[in-house]
């Protein structure tokens, strides 16, 4: 009698390689995620030569690379510790899957020196502190609503006034408290790293153990709307597979990281232009923001699968959204603004330290405005490419001062 398995009661789990070309699923990541799909290839080289008969001549077994893994998986927090934190962030599925998708990421900027006198765009900090925090990075702020924090994205530090004081890329959504616990960020930037992956998917049944090796994520789709959750897409291209005949079903397991918020304004949930100054925020039906990389096979005839690595030869971040209105970005014409720079995007969800997400691309650029019927209102399909950016003043050389976008978990 065969063993048939659901395909839900499984598990995929993920960790990064020291190299290329060698599988690692010890110590490996656990991923809640929606059913993944792949489509485990294997390149079959036929030749048409003569023969006695019509019958096919064997084909000879190829290469296993080139495979797509693809998976779906609703966005969380990195803690349920709330006000319980005492540390910058850790990393978790989540910020991991990103940082492999966008190239870097840096943990930072808690400290338990909030200083008086802070305003939304200028936050004091004690003496000595600045010189530990870094530019680029966000910080988490308590506001004056009790329990209730804001998300904040450092722009540069001074460190001669007592209290030193940090200024801000943009005004902090509430009023900030006079005392209390600055919580870090763990920021995920765009940069031109690219790290080998291993995943591990494992199944009802014993023999349902698949490795699959040299990946790196291809794509990954943040998508939003109102009253929505956050959701990634993710494809990742595989140089590698195998199946263990023997291999060990999974065993029971739980993924202890919180689900981020539902994107409502009682949540927390905003998407607003910023000149730095003023935020105004979009009346948004929804949102996409997309992460592309362009990969090249590097082969070679040593290779297990005639592939020695991905190269990345491209990475682009796009953000679109639908705006039911036609008035919301400029009093210009709306149709002059392709091409040029529009004010810096930020995006925006959670109110409690562990469970809150944000975004900011400090120069974007418009590609294309459409006017669109919106399900009986008139409004626009807007695309934002990401421009080059160099407004922040770095306190210590950190890599995440001038990046030009940025993801935050708070």
């Amino acid at each position: 009698m065969p063993n048939y398995s659901s395909s839900k009661i499984a598990r995929l789990s993920v960790k990064n390689q020291a190299a290329w070309g060698t599988a690692d699923v010890t110590s490996m990541i656990d991923l809640e995620c929606e059913v993944p799909s792949f489509d485990f290839p294997t390149e079959l080289l036929e030749i048409d030569s003569i023969r006695s008969g019509f019958f096919s001549p064997p084909p000879i077994a190829g290469a296993r690379s080139g495979g797509t893994l693809s998976f779906k998986m609703r966005m969380h927090g990195w803690s349920t510790a709330g006000t319980g934190i005492g540390v910058s962030p850790t990393e978790h599925a989540d910020s991991l899957m990103l940082k492999y998708a966008l190239g870097a990421n840096l943990s930072d900027n808690y400290t338990t020196e909030l200083g008086t006198g802070s305003t939304t765009t200028n936050v004091k900090v004690g003496d000595g502190t600045t010189a530990s925090l870094s530019a680029g990075g966000g910080i988490v702020v308590p506001s004056t609503t009790a329990g209730e924090y804001k998300l904040g994205v450092i722009k540069s530090g001074d460190g001669d006034p007592d209290p030193e004081e940090l200024t801000l890329s943009y005004p902090l959504a509430a009023a900030v408290a006079s005392s209390g616990t600055i919580y870090g960020t763990n920021t995920v930037y765009l940069s031109t790293g690219i790290t080998p992956l291993t995943f591990l998917w494992t199944g009802q049944n014993e023999g349902e153990y698949y490795t699959l090796s040299d990946c790196v994520v291809e794509s990954a789709s943040i998508t939003c709307s109102p009253a929505g959750h956050l959701e990634v897409d993710y494809s990742v291209k595989v140089g590698n597979w195998s199946q263990t005949p023997a291999g060990a079903a999974t065993t029971s397991y739980t993924v202890s990281d919180p689900y981020l918020p539902v994107a409502v304004g009682r949540s927390g949930g905003s998407l607003a232009t910023t000149t730095g100054s003023v935020n105004t925020e979009l009346p948004v039906g929804d949102l996409t923001i997309t992460i592309t990389n362009t990969l090249i096979e590097a082969r070679q005839f040593a290779a297990s699968e005639g592939i020695a690595q991905y190269i990345l030869s491209d990475r682009v971040v796009a953000l679109s959204m639908t705006i039911p209105t036609t008035d919301a970005l400029t009093t210009s014409a709306w149709a002059d603004l392709v091409g040029t720079t529009g004010d810096a995007v930020r995006y925006e969800l959670g109110t409690t330290p562990g469970k809150m997400f944000g975004m900011y691309i400090p120069a974007p650029f418009y590609k294309s405005l459409t006017a669109e019927d919106q399900g009986g209102l008139h409004g626009l399909s807007v695309d934002f490419g990401v421009g080059t950016y160099s407004g922040d003043t770095a306190i210590a050389a950190e890599a995440t001062a001038n990046t030009d976008f940025r993801v935050y978990f708070g």
